[in-house]
């Protein structure tokens, strides 16, 4: 590559050009002997002055456009007549911001005169196409960059440029004041790294409050399997392992009781009888429960918790229905059936084959995935704000994942607490939601955006976007192709991967999103990389 040192300052400024249908562009001009754009072959001496190599000192522009599916990020140096305009320019799909490898570029000058057209294909280096025009007519003239490849066609409008007369002319250029510098962060190096931008603009905006979270299997959904007498633990098959699935009613293992066999069918019926009566006890709470609702007299917590108890119950009495009548068949020769109350996966498992136990000791842990429970945990300081949720923003702890729960997703608010927690000092309560398509795991615990209805239309950016430095929620604004400013924002509400943009940025403006952090190494390094980057 041909370089040359710079001999003046090298920091950017701006040349505002206007097009013919009236709005400015912002072109970027480079001073003399600093352009980005200048061509660098391998081993060059980046000492050596522009008299040494003889190039000529023009002042370069640059300007950063975008269409509908690509980035422009062009370089070029002031025209002249019959000199040739080495262009750099780099393209990138905001698919993925990665750099066009296909197609051609088409730089058309237009205007008053005849239309020239100077196209050129890709470089060797992947995104960057190196047209380079040699006008033929002075003047202002209308500049037009067009790529075109399988997938269409893609048209940028680079506004009205001036093509001077001569060579002299253009290096006579008026050059604009300099405004401060900002962060380099070079196209080759966006484009090697998970880099990406997104546009500030207004979207509507769900005011929510700040809470904490963990998902739990509700009474139902989960059921933990205790050994009913001291003994032995066999089985008819494969020993349950952590993970697999049950179905309600299926017998896991035996447990074979220590005592002799005489004493089994007498100590099987006592416990049969005390699973009677507790599902007779439960049965009638649970009607007791339903009168009660049907007055308003108790809220439908009470009346589920009654339903859910009656439900066990009656499990537990099937269960030692069942060993009983094993033993007074003759068929108990293997001992006590442990049966899955409910249908589910297997979290723990305790034991093995032939392995001892101890009466009451669980051997197994059901836990049923398809319906779950969040408990929420609002602060008390927020406890007054939360009157009707609409939906709940949750995020577990070390996933970089977030779920949405809303009723029109299948979740149900169960209720808000009646009181504050005195160890925690929260207010909670419980949103069910369907865990099917979520795939969560009982246990995970994370944070909680509880959504409380209000709305407003705001200017806001993805949450990716911000950086902590110091204490303030910083970032980066593209304000060209390869430079990055800082900025300093001021935060309203946060609705799910969005934030509120209260003040520091403005609607239409770029921030680096996903490659932030990059950025930001990039400007605490306080190096600015030099433009030889293979152009």
């Amino acid at each position: 590559m041909i370089s040359a040192r710079p001999l003046a300052p090298t920091k950017p400024f701006f040349l505002a050009a206007r097009a013919e249908n009236g709005k400015s562009k912002q072109l970027r001009v480079l001073a003399p002997l600093a352009l980005a754009l200048v061509l660098c072959i391998p081993g060059c001496d980046r000492s050596k002055s522009h008299s040494e190599t003889g190039l000529p000192e023009r002042p370069g522009l640059a300007l950063t456009l975008y269409t509908g599916g690509m980035e422009l990020f062009a370089e070029f140096p002031v025209m002249a007549v019959g000199e040739p305009s080495a262009f750099a320019a780099h393209l990138s799909r905001l698919s993925d911001f990665k750099p066009v490898k296909d197609g051609k570029v088409i730089v058309v000058l237009s205007g008053k005169g005849p239309e020239e057209r100077f196209e050129a294909a890709p470089s060797r280096n992947p995104g960057i196409f190196r047209p380079e025009p040699r006008p033929r007519q002075a003047g202002k003239r209308q500049m037009t960059l067009i790529w075109e490849g399988p997938q269409g066609q893609e048209i940028f409008d680079m506004g009205t440029v001036e093509v001077y007369p001569s060579l002299s002319d253009a290096i006579k250029a008026p050059e604009p004041e300099h405004p401060a510098g900002g962060v380099s962060f070079l196209k080759e190096q966006q484009w090697s790294v998970d880099f990406a931008t997104a546009v500030a603009d207004e979207r509507t905006m769900r005011a929510s409050l700040e809470a904490y979270g963990k998902v739990m299997p509700p009474p139902d959904g989960e059921a933990r399997l205790q050994a009913p007498v001291a003994g032995r633990i066999e089985t008819r098959g494969t020993y349950p392992y952590v993970g697999m699935n049950v179905k309600r009613g299926q017998v896991l293992a035996y447990v074979v009781p220590r005592l002799g066999s005489e004493a089994q069918p007498a100590l099987l019926s006592l416990d049969a009888g005390r699973a009677k009566v507790r599902l007779e006890r439960a049965r009638q709470q649970h009607q007791r429960m339903k009168g009660l609702f049907a007055t308003e007299s108790v809220p439908r917590r009470r009346l589920d918790e009654a339903a859910q108890d009656e439900t066990l119950a009656q499990a537990e009495w099937q269960a030692m229905e069942g060993r009983l009548e094993q033993f007074q068949e003759g068929k108990g020769g293997t001992g006590s059936p442990l049966v899955a109350p409910v249908s589910g996966t297997l979290a723990a498992v305790s034991g093995g084959m032939g392995s001892s136990v101890a009466e009451g000791q669980e051997l197994f842990h059901i836990v049923s995935l398809d319906r779950l429970w969040l408990e929420v945990q609002v602060p008390e300081a927020e406890a007054a704000h939360l009157k009707q949720p609409t939906g709940i923003w949750f995020e577990p702890q070390g996933t970089g994942q977030t779920f949405e729960l809303s009723p029109r997703m299948g979740a149900r608010f169960m209720g808000v607490g009646s009181a504050i927690t005195p160890d925690r000092r929260t207010l909670p309560f419980l949103v069910s939601f369907p865990n099917q398509k979520l795939g969560l795991r009982a246990g995970v615990a994370g944070k909680v955006r509880v959504f409380l209805g209000e709305t407003t239309n705001a200017l806001a950016i993805p949450v990716s976007a911000l950086q902590e430095e110091d204490g303030l929620s910083t970032v980066y604004v593209q304000s060209g192709g390869e430079i990055f400013e800082r900025r300093i924002l001021k935060l309203g509400i946060r609705d799910g991967e969005h934030i509120q943009v209260l003040s520091g940025l403005q609607k239409g403006e770029r921030v680096a999103t996903r490659g932030a952090h990059l950025v930001r190494l990039a400007a605490s390094a306080g190096k600015v990389p030099q433009h030889g980057h293979a152009h």
